[in-house]
């Protein structure tokens, strides 16, 4: 008998320690299991952080490809080269001046390409300009100064040819501009820019950075277009419809700083600046053009254009000429366009997909799991609330019968 209780006991507690030892290792289970849960949440939690941080933070890579177009030529501003004292004393002197300039320049198009009729039209020819390129003599030619940088800041003229997108009648034509100039100088800087986007008028060291030409001279020079396009950002602002044109701005701030306006601005609404005094403001304007206060005022003209376009040359040749000079810019049948764009590395598509594979990754579990646990919980919630309610109501109808 006692033999017998000695087995049963020692069973039993066989038994117990078996159970002891499953409920133990259940135990350190459901602690690692939780353990896991905070560490792949953690993970979860880290890894859409840093997505979200990449997505606040924009950062951006460039893609660049080749377009097979003819690209676009580029308009063109030509300023005398002039480092002395000028003689203006008034500013109807400068004035008549630059209606001066207007004689000094002519420009002309041409299509030459296999099965082509040569075509050579004339940009100062007013009906050309309306039946081909729709535009007005005003839109196309415009004159204008630069105001040196060094003292005594000499007043230079300046011409500039806004050119508008012209296409060839012939995919396999070359399009050539073609610009003849009367200087009254030895030399003339030459800046390449898209239409109403020359820096002369705001910009103090703007001769120094621009090609030299010589008077009686040719050159030809076959070009490339470049096209940038940058992404409006909070670390990069810009105007994505391009519509920034920085000469006119500058000029409005110019003619509001005067209370006039220069001949050559065209601003309808302000009477024509006179006197030797307007010519003093207009120099001062652009000896303190540099100061804190004067950058405040043009700042809004300094906001860029999202789309920006350069040029390269892919060949270049000079030949003497007997008076005056004459460029040439061709953009050849077989041209392209190098086009750079930047785009977002992340932007809230890719947080959210982030934000699905890292779900599933970490968690095992989907948005749309998600989902169904936050519905059901809420009908759960709705139904014992609203069950509580029903409860009370049916007990409360109860005590009140007779």
């Amino acid at each position: 008998m006692c033999l017998q209780t000695l087995v049963h006991i020692d069973f039993s507690m066989k038994i117990l320690q078996i159970v002891s030892v499953c409920i133990l290792k259940s135990s350190t289970m459901e602690v690692s299991r939780k353990i896991y849960i905070v560490i792949l949440s953690s993970a979860f939690a880290y890894a859409i952080l840093k997505s979200y941080f990449n997505l606040l933070e924009e950062h951006t890579t460039f893609e660049e490809s080749t377009l097979k177009n003819h690209g676009i030529l580029p308009s063109l501003t030509l300023c005398v080269n002039q480092h002395q004292a000028d003689n203006f004393t008034r500013i109807e002197d400068v004035s008549n001046a630059v209606e001066l300039e207007k004689n000094r320049s002519s420009g002309f198009i041409r299509f030459i390409g296999h099965g082509l009729e040569p075509e050579k039209l004339d940009l100062k020819n007013v009906t050309i300009l309306y039946q081909h390129f729709n535009v007005t003599h005003e839109e196309v030619w415009s004159y204008g100064v630069h105001v040196s940088s060094k003292s005594p800041f000499p007043i230079v003229l300046c011409t500039t040819l806004n050119l508008p997108f012209i296409k060839a009648p012939n995919p396999v034509a070359d399009i050539t501009l073609d610009i003849k100039y009367q200087p009254y100088s030895n030399y003339i800087r030459l800046e390449k820019h898209q239409p109403y986007q020359s820096l002369h008028n705001h910009e103090f060291d703007w001769l120094g950075g621009l090609e030299l030409v010589r008077n009686a001279t040719g050159v030809k020079e076959v070009l490339t277009t470049l096209e940038s396009v940058l992404l409006k950002k909070e670390s990069h602002d810009c105007y994505e419809d391009n519509s920034m044109k920085i000469t006119k701005c500058i000029n409005d701030i110019i003619a509001e700083k005067l209370e006039c306006s220069l001949t050559w601005m065209k601003i309808q609404s302000k009477e024509i600046c006179t006197g030797s005094d307007k010519l003093i403001q207009f120099r001062e304007f652009y000896s303190n053009l540099n100061s804190n206060q004067t950058q405040r005022e043009i700042k809004k003209c300094l906001k860029p254009n999202c789309k920006t376009i350069k040029w390269k040359q892919s060949y270049t040749s000079e030949w003497s000429r007997k008076k005056g000079m004459r460029i040439q810019m061709t953009l050849p049948s077989n041209s392209y366009t190098i086009s750079r764009k930047e785009i977002l590395l992340a932007d809230f598509s890719t947080f959210m997909a982030d934000f699905g594979s890292y779900l599933g990754l970490f968690l095992g579990t989907s948005v749309l799991s998600i989902i169904d646990i936050l519905v059901n919980y809420l009908l759960c919630v709705k139904n014992t609330v609203f069950g509580k309610a029903t409860g009370k109501k049916a007990r409360s109808q109860k005590k009140t019968r007779p």
